[in-house]
């Protein structure tokens, strides 16, 4: 899988399975995380993007409340604009210096 499609888990809500944490494991072949693909998925807390990733689109976590801690590895070129609007939990955000926003 390449790419997570727009909006493919945006307001994700399933009371069996709580989605706390997503973590893109080193050596897939994910490149591409959609416009809003995890969008308003209140339950999610952290995200590990794995090396590989090269591009974060737009509002692709806005407003997941309770989203506290990202790490953006260096392959990340482009987090497009509003990627985490409405990320008002967030205390921790990793971002290299080669990233355009």
């Amino acid at each position: 899988m390449k790419e997570i499609g727009k909006y493919a888990f945006s307001s994700y809500v399933n009371t069996n399975l709580m989605l706390n944490t997503v973590t893109f494991e080193e050596g897939s072949l994910l490149e591409n995380i959609g416009d809003g693909a995890f969008s308003e998925c209140d339950s999610l807390e952290i995200i590990n993007i794995s090396n590989g990733v090269t591009r974060i689109g737009n509002l692709a976590f806005a407003n997941c409340n309770n989203l506290v801690s990202v790490s953006i590895p260096e392959s990340v070129k482009v987090v497009d604009d509003c990627a985490f609007k409405g990320c008002t939990g967030l205390t921790k955000v990793v971002v290299p210096a080669n990233v355009t926003v």
